[in-house]
């Protein structure tokens, strides 16, 4: 079923291409050819043009909430809005305060944003240096009080003219806010008043004052800081430099580099409300409006330190330019966070220290392969701490990470924090080509992963299986049915998965490839043979499926092709104590990906041993409940072909006891 179309004028103006609509939409092409597909999009004329009229309309739907695109997936970057930030400062008076912001009608223009900013930078001014408090208005009628100030506010400001009505808009607000001296309050109100759709497209999300404490306490676990010059090369509003200066370092020892120009004139407004003796030429050579990935910066730091930007979209000129100047840029996509990794690293002195926040996917994912290489091969490893989703409304798990550049290039001494525990690496590990770091790991269970990984006569699936997602409706509202209707047949969701069993399907759909947005072969669907397992997990949860079942993308599908190995052996092997455990410490993913399962090694058993797995397993299959001691007894026997000593074993149990398998849970899970 087709959408209503937005409801635009129809008069019409210029065509646009494909390309050109999505950059309006703030989607991929990708994502706009399965709109047309299902009737979501209208192409006017021939060649996919676009009427610019109606896209401007739609686009307008999509901001405003009118459109449930906005709900898609495939368009988080279109979100639009205002929003507090409030994650980002803890000062009680100062979050009571802004609440006053979400009343002014709309985003503001930038010049008034300008305004308020300026008009809040002489308050907090005011504030710093006890002097009794005036606004903005009076502050640029009145005598120079202070040079320094004056150049950095009309900076800011960029203009004379102030408007009178605006000034008295916003007095409610300026008037209540309080200086804090280890808060970024200028840059809280910035970004709140930013929006989010800018924030995803330049891949920034600002650092809560929190987590910026956490790095910067363990970087002084590692160097002091008298003395030593700091260079956060993507600042901001200099969240990380205030913190610096609170705790001891030298005001004429940090820098910052950002591209956006009011983020910089915020920061040096925000480090000279800290110092009374910095000069204006200090303020604007330390904090320069540049690109640190193009700059060539010819200094090098004690310490370099920051959240980089995470998913930043460059221009195609600029990915020309960055993939001939680093390494990280040299594959197929380019990922901002990389660039800085490998930017900060050449920016260090000998035993400077790299400190950044960063997406937990950079320790394991494939795709940052070379910026972990590039790490372990120029660096040390001194801490990191496992944030979760650190950021509000973005799920997407974050660590510290911090490194010394030296040529001792190891991980033993490395401190790890997470939400259940913090140990230190006491024992050096050896990562291979295909470096992996798992730093969660606690030395005896990266023992037990090396034990895993020598398994005897060891095969693994990749190269030696089909692999398909569940099918992606595009719209599961319109394609699913709660009741069996003519034609329709059964459909799984991940949430119809057990360990070694499934669930009477709650959906039907009418199987019509040509109408989903995206599906497997069907002889993929209607193998003799195959595996379903689930895609969000908290431990891989594996069933077997011999009725040519269909099933959603939550559920995704494996055809094991391993000659010589059965297909429920290799079953057994994947909803193990030992797989999970494996895939824990190895990715600590909720998701499992090909990849991951390709990774997992698998003892090539005798005939014997297989046949004797695979009975257990059909038992397994064949009883509803009271499976307990049949699941531990299969466990046992794969524990034994990893030959695992009973420390191996109780360090494994330990690990993945209480975790999620899907035995007994009928919640239906997200497709």
């Amino acid at each position: 079923m087709s959408e209503r179309q937005p409801c635009f004028s129809k008069e019409p103006q210029s065509l646009i291409s494909l390309n050109e609509a999505c950059g309006m939409l703030s989607i991929s092409p990708a994502t706009a050819k399965n709109w047309i597909k299902l009737g979501k999009l209208t192409p006017s004329g021939e060649n996919m043009q676009f009427d610019i009229n109606y896209i401007e309309g739609l686009r307008l739907e999509i901001k405003s909430g009118k459109n449930l695109r906005l709900k898609s997936r495939r368009n988080k970057t279109a979100v639009g809005g205002k929003a507090l930030y409030k994650d980002y400062i803890h000062n009680k008076r100062n979050l009571v305060a802004a609440q006053k912001l979400l009343a002014l009608d709309g985003m503001l223009s930038e010049e008034r944003m300008r305004i308020l900013l300026a008009d809040s930078a002489v308050r907090l001014y005011c504030q710093s240096r006890n002097r009794a408090s005036i606004g903005l208005r009076e502050f640029l009628a009145a005598e120079p009080c202070n040079d320094v100030f004056r150049l950095l506010v009309r900076d800011l400001l960029k203009t004379d003219n102030v408007n009178d009505d605006f000034i008295s808009e916003i007095s409610d607000f300026s008037e209540q806010i309080a200086f804090d001296p280890t808060e970024d309050t200028l840059g809280f109100i910035y970004i709140s008043l930013t929006g989010m759709q800018k924030r995803k497209s330049s891949g920034t999300y600002y650092t809560p004052t929190r987590i910026v404490r956490r790095l910067l306490e363990s970087l002084g676990h590692v160097m002091d800081f008298e003395g030593k010059a700091f260079l956060d090369p993507c600042c901001g509003t200099g969240n990380f430099l205030i913190c610096l200066i609170n705790m001891g370092a030298s005001v004429h020892n940090i820098f910052g580099r950002d591209i956006d120009e009011i983020s910089v004139q915020i920061t040096r407004i925000n480090v000279f409300l800290l110092s009374e003796n910095i000069s204006a030429d200090e303020l604007y050579s330390h904090f320069a409006v540049e690109d640190s990935l193009k700059a060539e910066i010819t200094d090098r730091y004690d310490a370099v330190i920051g959240n980089p930007p995470w998913g930043y979209e460059f221009s195609e000129e600029d990915r020309r330019y960055l993939s001939a100047k680093y390494k990280t840029a040299a594959g197929s996509g380019i990922e901002s966070f990389d660039l800085f990794i490998e930017k900060g690293i050449s920016l260090l002195k000998d035993n400077g220290a790299l400190a950044y926040v960063l997406p937990k996917t950079l320790l394991t994912a494939a795709a940052h392969l070379e910026t972990r290489r590039i790490i372990m091969n120029s660096c040390s490893l001194k801490f990191a701490a496992y944030l979760g989703n650190a950021f509000k409304g973005i799920q997407c798990p974050a660590v510290i990470l911090g490194a010394v550049k030296d040529c001792r290039k190891e991980i033993k001494g490395c401190s790890v924090w997470t939400k259940m525990r913090e140990f230190t690496i006491n024992q050096s590990r050896y990562f291979g080509n295909n470096i992996t770091l798992s730093l969660d790991v606690t030395d005896e269970e990266n023992d037990c992963l090396n034990k895993i990984s020598s398994a005897d006569n060891a095969v693994y699936l990749r190269n030696n299986a089909k692999f398909a997602l569940g099918i992606v409706t595009g719209g599961n509202g319109d394609c699913l049915s709660a009741e069996k209707r003519a034609g329709y047949e059964p459909i799984l969701r991940g949430s119809d998965i057990s360990r070694y069993k499934i669930k009477p399907a709650g959906s039907y759909i009418l199987f019509e490839p040509s109408k989903f947005q995206q599906s497997a072969p069907e002889e993929i669907y209607r193998a003799p043979e195959k595996l379903l397992y689930r895609f969000i997990g908290e431990a891989p949860v594996f069933a077997y499926d011999d009725a040519g079942t269909l099933s959603l993308n939550s559920c995704n599908i494996l055809i094991p092709q391993i000659e010589g190995l059965h297909i429920k052996y290799i079953l057994a092997i994947l909803n193990s104590s030992v797989t999970a455990f494996f895939l824990q410490k190895t990715f600590n993913s909720v998701k499992l990906l090909r990849s991951h399962i390709e990774a997992v090694p698998i003892p090539f058993a005798s005939q014997d041993i297989q046949e004797r797995i695979t009975e257990r397993v059909n038992r397994i299959m064949s009883i509803d409940g009271g499976t307990g001691d049949m699941y531990e007894a299969l466990d046992d026997d794969i524990m034994g072909l990893y030959r695992l000593s009973p420390e191996h074993i109780k360090t494994i149990k330990s690990a993945v006891q209480g975790r999620n398998s899907g035995e007994g849970r009928n919640k239906r899970s997200p497709t």
